[in-house]
């Protein structure tokens, strides 16, 4: 009976952290891809449609990304306090903020995604995802896990260290995968 429970209780630790993308104290590497006007825009998961996120550009090479609030609540979340925030963004308890941008290493993009939100336990790291446009109007993002321990220093480092494994087939280096469409 002891070693069922050990295992359950090992399963759903398991489970908890499963799905949580890898953060790295540096980014691939600087920005230097131009913004895609056609990535502008508001966006929403397939799998969950009140989930939805407003593209902006914040310059030339990178992207403001805002995760709009839950419209379907009828609570009012709205936050008194929106100093430091571009105007055209509202902000809520459940609104977050995000800057971005792309990286290239050989055939495969990247999106470098770092939380611009108080409430993040790792609000200074980036979170890695691998990018796939597969057309004007939709993409998907797939995590590099957590279950990756190294840390890096600089961005040449982890962009050798993604190279090496990102299209070797092993199951510990990508997570889950999320599509996006285009709303508008």
């Amino acid at each position: 009976m002891k070693n069922l429970y050990a295992f359950l209780l090992l399963f759903l630790i398991s489970v908890q952290f499963l799905g949580c993308p890898y953060s790295s104290d540096v980014p691939v590497d600087k920005p230097n891809i131009k913004v895609e006007s056609s990535y502008l825009g508001v966006w929403s998961e397939t799998s969950v449609s009140t989930i939805k996120y407003d593209i902006k550009r914040l310059n030339d090479f990178e992207y403001l990304i805002v995760q709009l609030p839950d419209t379907t609540s009828k609570e009012d979340n709205s936050a008194d306090d929106n100093s430091g925030q571009p105007e055209d963004v509202k902000k809520s308890s459940d609104t977050t903020i995000y800057t971005g941008h792309i990286s290239k290493i050989k055939d495969f993009y990247f999106l470098n995604l770092k939380s611009k939100g108080e409430n993040f336990l790792e609000a200074n790291k980036y979170n890695i995802y691998k990018i796939d446009f597969t057309g004007g109007s939709e993409f998907s993002l797939t995590e590099i896990t957590s279950n990756i321990k190294e840390q890096f220093d600089n961005p040449d480092d982890l962009k050798n260290y993604i190279e090496k494994y990102m299209d070797s087939g092993i199951s510990f280096f990508y997570g889950s995968e999320t599509t996006y469409v285009k709303e508008k």
